[in-house]
């Protein structure tokens, strides 16, 4: 995640799914980090942002890395929306996002074009 001024930011990270099985002794650690994300904040107002990222969802379980490699696994959404940024005490911060998937048609599993995300900002 890179500040490139207080007005916007970007970054490229990993995100995570987790998706128990029968318990939670069936979790894989590597069935966790699923996708891949790049995205851009730019304020608007306050704590208001207009948000835009690109990003790939790997679609199945995998039980090695090599399995990554085979792109039709991989599911792209290119999104665009509106984000606000919350303080929750002096650390830490909830992003709050609400966006629409312009690839959604595109997708093999077909899902929502619209994403509501709560996440944390350290």
């Amino acid at each position: 995640h890179k500040i490139i001024s207080p007005a916007r930011n970007t970054g490229i990270s990993p995100s995570s799914s987790i998706f128990p099985g029968k318990s939670m002794s069936t979790i894989s650690p590597l069935f966790l980090f699923n996708t891949f994300r790049s995205y851009i904040d730019y304020k608007i107002k306050n704590s208001w942002y207009a948000s835009g990222g690109y990003e790939q969802n790997y679609l199945s379980r995998f039980s090695s890395l090599q399995q990554l490699g085979n792109i039709n696994a991989w599911q792209q959404s290119g999104l665009l929306g509106i984000s606000k940024i919350q303080k929750l005490g002096k650390k830490y911060k909830a992003k709050i996002q609400l966006l629409f998937d312009f690839l959604y048609q595109e997708q093999v599993i077909k899902t929502s074009p619209l994403k509501f995300r709560i996440g944390y900002v350290f």
